[in-house]
């Protein structure tokens, strides 16, 4: 629970860590003229466009004030959400604290990554389905 490395998507599609996002965009080339290569290159890219605007938006999903969402709990893996940066480069983090506003409301935490400890806001951080039961 405390190695805040993991295993990506890239580890499955080329057999290690991706280090970045290719530089050229493949997305508009046919894919019956290019090579192997490109094609998969296409293929990441066409994950990560997808998993960050469909699956991270559906864990951030927010009801308004109809019904209400389990807080934030202290131990949550998250991961940080930055819009200067591809998905690939959003850092994860574990929730170690939590910093309640006059209303008792949680609206920021402490979260610890790789590079130290940090407060984010509530609303950069997505919350990953993390079941931490030991059977």
């Amino acid at each position: 629970p405390d190695d805040l490395n993991i295993i990506t998507p890239g580890h499955f599609l080329i057999g290690t860590s991706l280090c970045a996002l290719p530089q050229e965009d493949l997305k508009s080339y046919n894919p019956n003229k290019i090579k192997r290569f490109h094609l998969m290159t296409k293929m990441v890219q066409d994950f990560w466009t997808k998993w960050s605007k469909e699956y991270l938006s559906q864990l951030q999903q927010r009801s308004k004030w109809r019904t209400s969402k389990e807080p934030i709990k202290v131990g949550a893996m998250v991961v940080i959400k930055d819009e200067n940066l591809p998905p690939l480069k959003w850092q994860l983090a574990r929730v170690i604290e939590l910093h309640s506003g006059s209303d008792n409301t949680c609206r920021v935490v402490s979260v610890k990554t790789a590079k130290g400890v940090f407060k984010r806001a509530v609303t950069q951080l997505c919350e990953l389905p993390f079941d931490d039961s030991k059977d």
